[in-house]
């Protein structure tokens, strides 16, 4: 599940806290409300009592009930008094449940009736129990009231207050995305640019300095090694061709002894190699650099393609290898095409260098708006899981490479070449079969371009 934006949880967590206190305050504003309602009540019905308690006396009642009602007043109280032999004699309009309740309760409490609620008390006057009670009508009207009012007013609350976090996170979160953006654009060939700073001394603009300050220091480290990558490999050229050329003048000497002579050609092998490393690491650190811009002229792709599968067919069918081209016509691209010829080059030699005896190569070439899509695969175990995503690191081999011919540099110098193209290469995942399949896209030309 994709996380929330931080916009999102500020304004979402203030609304739930909003929510949360107006429930608590709402929920103890009525509690409060009935509680204060009920303390004025007892303070009426003990007020009655007193007056039943001190204008009557226990032989006032006679035998019968005594039952005062005093409907229409905005406090109405009643009062009535049980015969022994606990009858209601005559009508009254107290809920005779509540008279029950009360008479066992003998203490002021809140009792419900299907018509409505009461806060009754009962006492005794000599051997006669009276009861008193209080209709709580309008303490019941006034909490529907409070309720029905909590009800409208908190969501209004809480859709204000999530509205107004949405607008203050924005505010607040503006330079961090404007710093994302920026940093979006900072890479290898972009280090001097840096974070937009922001005119408050905040924590944003203090994490802004630190990541300038950091960028600052990376930016110098990466450039002293472009420049070691560069200037070594640019000297190392110089003395690996001297050698070269001492080796081959020693090799066209006549009556050269045959141990001597295959050391020689040994020495020669290993400066050819050193060679190309350096050609390569020299071809890598100018693309770092940005100081190599490919071409821009346009290349017709499928002929670069379909000439470099032509190539390298010499040497799979030495293997025993079945190749299959197809390559669809008229796919033209902006670049240098050396360079791409030797991207091509290099998947394809790549794929039959790592396809077993009798295995088979693949090449397909197709245009896919608005790009062109490459694809080279060959059988084979694939690459192992683990080294699928190192794949493209400079001078990483796999197991299988260790023990044949290679350097490290092929992947990553083809990597770097076609991003300079404005494109990408990417190892696709293994399919049903075992494969290994890379897949570049380049920017294609339409077909009206010069």
């Amino acid at each position: 599940m994709k996380p929330l934006p931080i916009r999102w949880k500020i304004s979402a967590g203030t609304a739930a806290v909003t929510g949360a206190s107006l429930l608590v305050f709402s929920i103890g504003s009525l509690f409060s409300f009935y509680a204060g309602q009920a303390e004025i009540a007892d303070l009426a019905i003990h007020a009655e009592s007193a007056r039943i308690g001190h204008t009557h006396k226990a032989d006032a009642f006679g035998g019968g009930w005594q039952i005062h009602d005093t409907p229409g007043q905005p406090m109405v109280l009643y009062y009535l008094v049980q015969e022994e032999d606990h009858r209601i004699n005559g009508p009254t309009m107290v809920p005779h449940e509540i008279i029950a309740k009360a008479l066992a309760s003998r203490r002021p409490r809140t009792f419900s009736s299907p018509g409505g609620y009461w806060r009754a008390y009962s006492f005794n006057v000599g051997t006669r129990p009276v009861v008193v009670a209080y209709e709580l009508v309008e303490v019941q009207e006034q909490l529907i009231e409070l309720l029905a009012a909590f009800s409208v007013t908190m969501p209004l609350a809480i859709i204000l207050t999530a509205v107004a976090g949405w607008i203050v996170a924005g505010r607040v979160l503006a330079p961090v995305r404007e710093a994302t953006e920026a940093a979006r654009g900072i890479g290898a060939q972009a280090l001097t640019k840096r974070l937009p700073k922001t005119s408050a001394n905040d924590e944003i603009g203090q994490l802004t300095d630190v990541i300038n300050d950091m960028l600052d220091r990376l930016e110098k480290g990466l450039r002293q090694a472009e420049r070691f990558a560069a200037d070594a490999s640019h000297e190392l050229r110089t003395p690996l061709t001297i050698m070269k050329g001492e080796i081959e003048g020693l090799l066209s000497l006549p009556d050269l002894p045959v141990r001597i002579e295959e050391k020689l050609v040994s020495q020669q092998e290993e400066i050819s190699r050193l060679d190309h490393i350096t050609e390569r690491l020299l071809l890598l650190a100018r693309l770092d650099a940005g100081a190599y811009t490919p071409g821009r002229q346009t290349v017709d792709f499928s002929t670069l393609v379909a000439g470099a599968c032509e190539d390298v067919e010499l040497l799979t069918s030495s293997r025993g290898l079945a190749m299959t081209t197809r390559v669809e016509p008229g796919c033209r691209v902006s670049g240098d095409s050396i360079l791409l010829r030797r991207v091509v080059l290099n998947l394809l030699d790549n794929a039959a260098k790592f396809s077993p005896a009798g295995g088979s190569l693949t090449c397909t070439l197709a245009h896919e708006s608005p790009w062109v899509r490459l694809t080279v695969s060959n059988s084979g175990p694939g690459i192992p899981e683990g080294e699928r995503e190192r794949i493209f690191e400079r001078f990483y081999r796999t197991d299988e490479a260790r023990v044949r011919a290679g350097y490290g540099l092929g992947l990553s110098l083809c990597q770097e070449i076609v991003r300079a193209h404005g494109g990408q290469i990417q190892l696709e995942e293994p399919g049903q079969r075992d494969e290994t399949a890379f897949t570049v896209m380049l920017p294609s030309l339409p077909e009206d371009a010069d």
